[in-house]
């Protein structure tokens, strides 16, 4: 996926970074820095929050 995606992309540079948020796995982090540099990549974790139901 993230090989596709290097492939598809402009590439970046510190003045103009790219920004992908997953949901925070290992293998994202590593892999990324196979394929960008840390100064052109902003990485960020989305962290779903589920609604609690109320019991009746």
């Amino acid at each position: 996926m993230i090989k596709g995606m290097f492939y598809k992309i402009e590439l970046p540079f510190p003045d103009n970074k790219i920004e992908i948020y997953s949901d925070g796995n290992d293998e994202y982090t590593s892999t990324l820095k196979d394929f960008y540099c840390d100064t052109c990549i902003t990485y960020g974790q989305l962290i779903k929050v589920k609604k609690r139901r109320s019991s009746r």
